[in-house]
């Protein structure tokens, strides 16, 4: 644990505690979701009806109380769900224009003991994109900010759900938490599940705990990576990450990193955090400015 994260009240930090990043009870258990990839759509941007740019990806998850957790903070929906999809011949479908917040209007509610972390979250969120959250009254879909009774539990569905959707913030997730776990359910993915991630950082297993390797398998992800790997962003995973020694268990290349970089950083959402939310909500009246011209990140683009 660094001197910030012993001393920085979890209202004030913009750290990623390693700690987020967990596992629920038992062996991992292999789900399908579906997903868009850009390259197998020969018309891309044209909303097909008949699967075009659709693949089915095999994950892992783990059973967290019910829910089908994945990659130590997403939560895909329930077990049942997950395992037992409606479509035989496809997963969880996580794609399209119903998973996006309609003109970045994200109405939320938040219980207190999370609401000064939620805020400050919310704050920075305002502040770098054109997304903004009031306060819900009527609203049929909405994010409801709520603190579990386990202090380490932070989690977000990915996409807008429809309906009431929880964001857990544990007693030790961090105002950084906080800004990760809204980028989820805007819909961002984590940054080190990239195909070309292997390019950019070293994933040392030695220093993994072994039920926890599936955690940093590399994936297709939605309309392939999005620009040039981005050590800056918000959605990666810190150095400690599912660390069963202390050790770090994901380390930047050098080069192209510094050899010190910060992982799962400091600073809040990046500018190709920014960028690549540009491509998934082009409509929302963005700054000028160079993160339009500098994407990077995983993101669901499909219109």
């Amino acid at each position: 644990m660094s001197d910030d994260e012993a001393t920085t009240p979890p209202e004030e930090s913009f750290d990623l505690p390693a700690s987020m990043f967990r596992a629920g009870i038992g062996a991992p258990t292999e789900v399908l979701i579906t997903m868009y990839r850009l390259s197998e759509d020969p018309e891309p941007g044209v909303e097909h009806t008949d699967g075009t740019g659709l693949i089915n990806l095999p994950v892992e998850v783990t059973d967290d109380d019910g829910m089908a957790l994945f990659e130590g903070d997403i939560v895909l929906g329930t077990m049942a769900e997950v395992t037992n999809p409606p479509d035989v011949t496809r997963g969880i479908v996580i794609t399209g224009n119903e998973f996006r917040w309609p003109n970045g209007v994200v109405p939320y509610v938040a219980q207190e003991a999370v609401r000064a972390r939620v805020e400050a979250a919310i704050a920075h969120w305002q502040e770098k994109t054109p997304f903004r959250f009031p306060k819900r009254t009527t609203e049929a879909a909405f994010i409801s900010f709520e603190a579990p009774a386990n202090a380490g539990v932070c989690n977000s569905r990915i996409g807008r759900q429809g309906g009431k959707q929880v964001i857990n913030l544990g007693a030790n997730c961090s105002v950084g938490s906080a800004i990760h776990e809204i980028g989820h359910a805007i819909g961002l993915w984590h940054e080190q599940s990239r195909e070309d991630r292997n390019r950019f950082v070293t994933i040392v297993e030695e220093n993994i705990t072994p039920a926890m390797l599936h955690n940093f398998d590399r994936h297709i992800i939605d309309a392939d990576d999005v620009g040039q790997y981005d050590y800056d962003s918000i959605m990666h995973y810190p150095r400690k990450a599912f660390s069963k020694n202390g050790k770090d268990t994901i380390v930047p290349k050098s080069p192209p990193a510094a050899p010190n970089a910060v992982l799962g950083q400091r600073n809040g959402l990046s500018k190709r955090d920014v960028a690549s939310l540009r491509m998934a909500y082009p409509t929302l009246s963005w700054p000028a400015g160079d993160e339009a011209d500098n994407p990077g990140g995983l993101v669901m683009v499909r219109p």
